[in-house]
């Protein structure tokens, strides 16, 4: 997964951040992330990131990398996130 945030003033730079798309699967992370979701245990929350790991890489694998968010406002950020 690449993470492009770029904003008018900081141009030429920009942050670009490289996340494995793996660590998605990692039980800290489910963990971390269950807590917002109260309705579901950890173990439930983590299979079924795991489960939507495994589409997710099934569709790259066929139709190539695609873009989850791109966003441009109006005062020159740009958000981008690839898988």
């Amino acid at each position: 997964m690449k993470i492009v945030v770029r904003n008018k003033e900081s141009r030429p730079h920009h942050l670009v951040l490289f996340l494995p798309l793996w660590a998605v699967k990692l039980k800290v992370v489910s963990k971390a992330l269950s807590k917002y979701n109260v309705s579901i245990t950890v173990d439930e929350f983590h299979q079924e990131i795991k489960d939507a790991y495994k589409i997710i890489k099934q569709y790259v694998r066929k139709n190539g990398h695609f873009d989850l968010v791109k966003v441009d406002t109006h005062d020159g950020t740009h958000v981008q996130i690839r898988i």
